[in-house]
């Protein structure tokens, strides 16, 4: 029941009066309850056995990210993550806690992954259909659920479906009918979503059951069931435009696929320019701190030279520039043996097993082109674990446990701090759209002072004093961008505003 609190909070946690109503609240919760959890796990000592070559790979990704956040250029934010993305080393360490210490826990994981197929798949309808607070228009109408962005919909979406559908399949009474809606709506947002990084994800994984059990097929209600999900989808491609941006992925000239190419290249240079030709990486969430120096000028002439951009949008490159070649290694083998035991499980009888391997499958490949993502990973991490879940039990040595459990209490208490005041922070940028300008500044000042670390609004503070027009206003400005600077001196965007600043202070003079 504990670890499926961490997936709820994943996969339905917003703040409706938020101004990122989407972030800080999900953050707050998946961090504070995930370590108390883990504290909890490690206090009871007992863990399921995972292969050695899985311990030893977790090691890599762990002992790589470490060291390249201590050696990194934004050493803040390589540790907690940025406003944005949370995804500095402490977060590596929460995946790997939970993927050891899940139990069999499986039940009200699968009800959890339920209600956040369910909750999402309504969240879309309602974008799909205009309602103002729910729709964020995204390009080409794409829905971005309650994660407010297609690309983590589709994620979640390929992790919560096959487990809704398990859910269904081995229930009965109401339960197993509202696990069946809840997948049915799950694929509404899969498909508006409009990921294709999902898509292949769940082609991939429907083609492994396929190929697999054969034997399902040969059932009387399979096969028409089958060939009606198989009409359904050439219809849906044939009458709306989904079709035409699935086809999109055969053109490897153009498109997203050129784009995710572009990407790697960009990303590649990145990482074997890095320390030691790519031994140490340039820290988790420093991409986007070393990214505008090695955009080349074909990149420059596509793209422009705006983008910055954070992620190289394949989980196994940017593992690896988050903590050197070593870490990407690391995540290579633990995601091949994720694939390897849910291969194992589709063979077997258990439909729990198999929707539980079905969900990873999907999530691992497509990861290929996604990037770890905080919102989430913890869920995904949790299925993964569960694909152990009948191995032995081993007793954690008591040494292990009297440094463990205080540690992890004690990073439970600080997110615990931390998230409270980042929703307190964002509550006070909520609280001056509305405003009239002097009031709003005072409300993002306020915003400063709860969370001084967060260059998140000493941007925002900066950008609403410029708006007084004043020589003063943009003296105040520059004060703030000098203020994130402090905390993250090479971070571009911070950079590129207060070049800006300067350019207008000058102006004004």
């Amino acid at each position: 029941m504990r670890f499926a609190a961490v997936v709820l909070a994943c996969m339905v946690a917003i703040n409706p009066w938020g101004w990122d109503r989407f972030g800080p609240l999900r953050f707050a919760l998946v961090s504070t309850v995930g370590f108390a959890i883990v504290a909890h796990a490690l206090w009871t000592g007992r863990v399921r056995t995972r292969p050695e070559w899985v311990t030893w790979g977790w090691a890599l990704i762990l002992g790589g990210t470490l060291v390249s956040a201590v050696l990194s250029e934004d050493r803040w934010h390589a540790f907690v993550g940025t406003p944005d993305r949370h995804f500095g080393f402490f977060t590596w360490l929460l995946l790997a806690a939970l993927f050891f210490l899940v139990q069999d826990d499986h039940r009200p994981v699968l009800w959890a992954l339920s209600i956040g197929a369910a909750a999402n798949g309504a969240y879309v309808v309602f974008e799909l259909f205009g309602v103002d607070w729910f729709d964020l228009d995204f390009a080409n109408d794409r829905a971005g659920g309650l994660f407010a962005q297609p690309a983590l919909l589709g994620a979640a979406m390929v992790l919560c479906v096959p487990s809704a559908g398990a859910l269904a399949l081995s229930s009965r009474g109401w339960v197993g009918s509202a696990a069946a809606i809840a997948a049915g709506l799950g694929i509404v947002g899969l498909l508006a979503s409009q990921s294709r990084a999902a898509w292949v994800g769940a082609a991939v994984a429907v083609g492994a059951v396929m190929v697999l059990r054969r034997d399902l097929w040969a059932n009387r209600w399979t096969r028409p069931v089958g060939a009606a999900a198989v009409i359904l989808v050439a219809l849906v491609a044939l009458a709306t435009p989904l079709g035409s941006r699935a086809w999109s992925l055969t053109d490897v000239s153009d498109g997203v696929v050129a784009g995710r190419i572009d990407e790697w290249q960009v990303g590649s240079r990145a990482l074997f320019a890095s320390t030691a030709g790519g031994i140490i990486g340039v820290g988790p969430e420093t991409y986007r701190v070393v990214f505008p120096d090695h955009v080349d000028a074909q990149y420059i002439a596509d793209y422009g030279d705006d983008v910055i951009t954070d992620r190289a949008h394949n989980s196994i490159l940017d593992t690896a520039l988050a903590g050197g070649i070593p870490a990407g290694v690391g995540l290579v083998i633990v995601h091949l043996a994720v694939v390897a035991m849910s291969l194992e499980h589709l063979r077997g009888r258990s439909i729990v097993d198999i929707g539980l391997g079905v969900a990873a499958i999907a999530y691992v490949v497509q990861q290929l082109f996604m990037f770890p993502a905080a919102e989430v990973d913890p869920a995904f991490w949790i299925v993964a674990g569960l694909l152990w879940r009948r191995e032995e039990v081993a007793v954690l040595p008591r040494a292990v446990r009297g440094v463990s459990v205080p540690v992890a209490a004690a990073l439970a208490t600080v997110a615990l701090v931390g998230g409270v005041l980042d929703v307190a922070a964002d509550q006070r940028v909520s609280s001056a759209i509305d405003a009239d300008l002097p009031t709003a500044i005072d409300f993002v000042e306020d915003a400063r002072t709860l969370r001084p670390d967060s260059i998140r609004y000493d941007f925002i503070s900066a950008r609403l004093h410029t708006r007084l027009g004043t020589i003063s206003g943009i003296e105040q400005a520059l004060e703030r961008i000098s203020d994130g600077l402090e905390s993250s001196p090479q971070d571009p965007a911070l950079l590129r505003e207060h070049d800006r600043l300067e350019a207008l202070q000058a102006d004004a003079s």
